[in-house]
């Protein structure tokens, strides 16, 4: 993307985020749950929103407490990257980034697609567990 579509893209995200801000919609995303979330124009590796309104999906990973949520991105490359976790979903593949796991408003959320099933939830925790939260085995000090 050259520099005149990247700065345009970042003033269309600068007045949609103002809109969501201004929002008093109060939604609940619960663990588990697939939704369309207002993921952003976001800056270098840092997975975007896509089309107009800057969204993608995400999975809930946990809920902080009314406000804040722990999300992933969801994408639909495939890939045997251990960072890319693979799903069927509702006879799409698709997988769930765990690289760009990141702490969400409730703010950002629209709409809810679907509950994603357990055994692949439990995979999605696994792979975190094992890829983002090795156990250390000497102190890092």
């Amino acid at each position: 993307m050259d520099k005149t579509n990247e700065l345009i893209q970042l003033i269309d995200w600068m007045s949609t985020k103002s809109r969501i801000q201004l929002s008093s919609r109060q939604l609940f995303p619960k663990r588990r749950e697939i939704w369309w979330a207002y993921l952003g124009q976001n800056i270098g590796a840092e997975i975007n929103g896509k089309n107009e309104r800057f969204e993608r999906p995400v999975l809930v990973i946990a809920v902080f407490n009314i406000t804040t949520l722990f999300a992933a991105p969801i994408t639909s490359t495939r890939s045997k990257h251990p960072f890319l976790i693979e799903f069927n979903h509702e006879g799409k593949n698709e997988s769930v980034n765990i690289f760009q796991l990141r702490t969400l408003s409730i703010k950002r959320f629209d709409r809810k697609i679907s509950d994603m099933l357990e055994t692949d939830f439990m995979k999605v925790v696994e792979a975190i567990r094992t890829h983002v939260l090795p156990q250390q085995t000497e102190s890092p000090l």
